[in-house]
Formats: C-alpha cells, structure tokens, sequence
C-alpha cells in the first residue's frame, strides 16, 4: 500500500476505542477530495506516499506494541482491495488483538471491509466537497459505526441535521459524531446548539491530540 506516514500516538477522536488511548497510526497516501479545512494535507498526493508491504507494515506496528490500530489518510479506500488483503493477512498475525478502525471521507463505498469500526465523515457546505457525497456510502454502516459532520457554522450544522434525519430513516442505530472545525467554531457554540436541538444520542467530538500538540507536532 501506498503509506504516507505510520507513527505510535494517542486515539484523539470519537470511535469504538476509548478517547485518549494509546494507538498506531496508519496513514494513507492520496485522496480524492480537498477538503477547505484538511488538517493532512501531505497525504492528499499518492505520490508523497511510500510503498510499504504488508510485512514492512506489521513489522513497524509490532514496534510499537499499541494495542490498537487507526487507518486515515489520505482516503484508505482508494486503496480498498489492497486495504482488505491488509486486513485479511493482519488477521492471521501476532497482532490479532489489537482493534482496528477504518476513518474514510464519505464518498467511497466500504465493500467487504471487516473492521473494529468504520468512522465515516459526511463533508457539509463549508469542506466545499458536499457534491461528491452519496447518501448511499453511508446505508452500509452497522450499529459499531460512526458518521461524523465537520462544522465550521450554523450552515454546516444546519445542514448536518438535515442528513442525520435522513440516515436515520434507514439506519436507525449509527452513532453521530459533531466535531468542530479548529479556530473556526468554538466548542462551545457547537455544544449549545446540540443541547438546544436535544441531540442526546450524538457526542460532541474534540480531537485530543491537537490540545496537547496545537501546532500539529507528533511524537517521533
């Protein structure tokens, strides 16, 4: 697979593993999108990525000994069929234990894709790539799944209520995740609108990992 980066850190956002839990970052090389508010921009190109084996890859992982694995990019899905043989041949190894979570941007489909848990984002107005969501990617999901909405303002959140009442029309147990964007909506805010719209089954979701590295900075 094409790897743009793979290093030890901490579980920094919602998922089925604890927040704040040590993890191995498995980031992807190349994505389709080019979200407004992209924090990896690096691992948009696929040529900034390295190929790596899936021995150089568990090897590397082995290293570091974290109980649990995050897969991002980039988008891994572009790389789905090499991302499920990954997942097939990790599954007959030493680190069978560990929980491995799949995040994509939400316009790829997940087929055949046996994970931990899938975090899904679905991109509102302000990510400027709304056109190349299809509600479809997200029927998929099962109860251990996650959609996250990104939001920079009132439209976005607007439009995030918008989608979340269609998903549940069809899926009826996904978890919702509302994250918002760094030093453009304040938790706060995000936090007020959520508990005045009674949103008692979705979690306000902070990344972690940039209060304690704010310039973006990860362990070596």
């Amino acid at each position: 697979m094409k790897v743009c980066s793979i290093y030890s850190s901490i579980n920094g956002e919602v998922n089925n593993i604890p927040q704040g839990s040590l993890i191995t970052i498995l980031r992807l090389a190349g994505c389709n999108l080019k979200c407004t508010y992209c924090d990896s921009v690096q691992s948009q190109n696929a040529k900034n990525g390295k190929e790596m084996s899936n021995e150089e890859i568990f090897e590397k992982i082995t290293e570091f000994g974290n109980s649990n694995l995050l897969i991002t990019g980039g988008e891994p899905l572009l790389q789905q069929d090499e991302l499920i043989c990954f997942i097939e041949e990790y599954e007959t190894t030493e680190l069978l234990s560990q929980n491995i979570i799949v995040e994509t941007n939400g316009s790829i489909i997940p087929f055949d894709l046996e994970v931990g848990s899938i975090v899904m984002d679905y991109k509102l107005p302000s990510s400027g790539m709304e056109q190349k969501m299809d509600l479809n990617n997200f029927y998929v999901l099962t109860d251990e799944d996650f959609v996250k909405f990104v939001v920079q303002d009132w439209v976005d959140f607007a439009r995030a209520l918008e989608i979340m009442e269609k998903i549940e029309e069809y899926k009826h147990h996904v978890t919702f995740l509302f994250s918002p964007i760094s030093n453009k909506l304040h938790p706060k805010v995000l936090h007020k609108w959520m508990k005045e719209r009674k949103l008692n089954d979705c979690i306000l979701n902070l990344q972690l990992h940039k209060y304690i590295w704010p310039k973006g900075e990860k362990e070596k």
